[in-house]
């Protein structure tokens, strides 16, 4: 049931080059490891690191994996990725996490292994039960017997778990079990600023649980390569708002607004919505004006249920 290709050293991934655009930013990896340096007690169980595509996630996800496994501070793993049917959902999450824990912790196979022997059917039960039974409740029983173990887990790439009601279902399991079962554990979890996901890091109990962490990168990071010529202004419109619409996005999920009204605010969403995608305009000048309307007229289609923004 664990799933190989979820580990952050599975080496399926593509080698991220470490140029301008990718380079880990010493700077994240720093705060990072300062909030895994405190206390369980003094901070929060899961920090949430954010960013727009081509922000760089995975590559600190891995480096700080990497940093962690030489600190012997590395729990598991497992990095979501939506071309790959074998991860992109929680199915095989937890069996993936306890076999890293196998290894991390030679201790805990024993405790592991007599669980899923006592209950041959234990990865086809509720996400936190299997969380329960095959992580919380083994490590406790080893804190008990004084076995120092790491502590870290680090999930990549949520949004990337096609089911959204998924990703729900794993934030609320962790922050409720790791409140009913106090352990040393933290989770490091990135993905994009998904509107829902948003949503989930903003309402109990995963709020209280839960600390945010965004990653700014400059304009030219986004990936956006306007080169239509002629449409210098609409290059700059677009820029601006991907900047705007990217840092004020999550801002408004953290206010009491209501409700925001479409023809307001749409071209400031239109980035936000967009950044699933990377624009890329090439530059054919028999074909300028209708890629520039198309661009400015794209507000027209953004889903309805992003302008809905804290319903109270």
């Amino acid at each position: 049931m664990a799933v190989p290709s979820a580990f952050y050293d599975s080496g399926l991934e593509p080698d991220m080059p470490r140029n301008d655009d990718t380079q880990v930013d010493t700077a994240v990896l720093e705060e990072i490891s300062e909030w895994l340096s405190l206390p369980i007690e003094l901070t929060a169980v899961i920090m949430w690191l954010y960013g727009a595509a081509g922000a760089g996630k995975s590559v600190i996800a891995r480096a700080m994996a990497e940093i962690l496994e030489s600190r012997q501070q590395l729990l598991a793993t497992f990095f979501f990725s939506c071309d790959d049917p074998s991860r992109n959902h929680i199915k095989c999450a937890i069996a993936t996490l306890a076999y890293n824990i196998t290894l991390s912790v030679p201790e805990s196979r024993p405790l592991i292994t007599a669980t899923i022997e006592m209950d041959p059917h234990i990865f086809h039960r509720p996400f936190k039960r299997q969380l329960k039974k095959l992580v919380l409740e083994p490590l406790q029983q080893l804190s008990l017997q004084g076995v120092i173990y790491p502590t870290v887990v680090i999930i990549d790439g949520l949004d990337k778990c096609l089911n959204h009601d998924e990703r729900t279902i794993l934030l609320r399991a962790i922050s409720i079990a790791t409140a009913q079962y106090p352990s040393p554990l933290k989770f490091l979890i990135t993905s994009r600023p998904d509107v829902l996901i948003a949503r989930i890091f903003n309402a109990t109990p995963i709020k209280e649980a839960s600390i945010l962490h965004s990653l700014n990168i400059p304009v030219r990071k986004a990936r956006l390569d306007c080169s239509i010529s002629g449409h210098a202004a609409l290059r700059q419109k677009v820029m601006l708002l991907w900047v705007i619409g990217r840092s004020c996005l999550f801002w408004y999920y953290h206010f009491p607004v209501k409700f925001i009204m479409k023809d307001h605010i749409s071209h400031l969403l239109i980035v936000a919505w967009a950044t699933n995608f990377s624009f890329s305009f090439q530059s054919a000048s028999s074909d300028d004006e209708p890629r520039a309307e198309r661009i400015t007229n794209m507000s027209n289609y953004i889903p309805s249920k992003y302008l809905i923004v804290n319903e109270t």
